[in-house]
């Protein structure tokens, strides 16, 4: 559970139970994605916070699985080798 400014903000607006819960997960993730982007990317927190969240994801999600390869140099591989 997120305690501190944010869970106050949170509580202030009366906001439905059903609200409330769903915005606190959504600030959590949010908390979750810096973190992973300090441990693996090493990142300081304003770098994080400066940057374009959208771009930050994409670093993140990139699997080397992603490369496209030439379908002609897979082939070559093949009977070449």
């Amino acid at each position: 559970m997120i305690t501190g400014k944010s869970e106050t903000l949170i509580q202030q607006k009366n906001y439905s139970p059903k609200r409330a819960r769903r915005l606190q997960n959504q600030l959590t993730d949010l908390l979750l994605f810096e973190k992973q982007c300090m441990t693996n990317m090493g990142m300081g927190l304003n770098e994080i916070e400066n940057s374009s969240f959208y771009d930050l994801i994409e670093v993140l999600n990139s699997k080397e699985t992603d490369i496209i390869s030439d379908p002609l140099d897979i082939f070559k591989s093949y009977h070449n080798g």
